[in-house]
């Protein structure tokens, strides 16, 4: 039987939040981080956002693009949390917070 994933405050995850690196030339791909989420916010989704980009930094590697789908937490991560509350169509270097 599986065994439910339980998130820091103890609740029963419902989501995996999941972040995907792939090579703009290249066929490389891979999975760099899963958070387990019983309720995802714009705000828990900008914390693990700033994780994984320090990751990559020491890691030596460039983000060229943020892909997300059109669901709200989505947009407001973006808007408010990377585009401080204006949205733009590039952002240089989105700064570690």
């Amino acid at each position: 039987m599986l065994e439910k994933l339980k998130v820091n405050d103890g609740s029963v995850a419902s989501t995996l939040l999941c972040f995907m690196i792939k090579s703009v030339a290249g066929k490389y791909k891979a999975l760099v981080a899963i958070y387990p989420m019983s309720k995802l916010t714009a705000s828990k989704l900008l914390e693990c956002f700033n994780e994984v980009m320090t990751l990559l930094r020491k890691a030596s590697l460039n983000v060229a693009v943020i892909s997300v789908d059109n669901a709200a937490t989505n947009r407001k991560f973006i808007v408010h949390g990377l585009c401080d509350g204006e949205l733009i169509s590039t952002i240089w270097s989105p700064p570690c917070r």
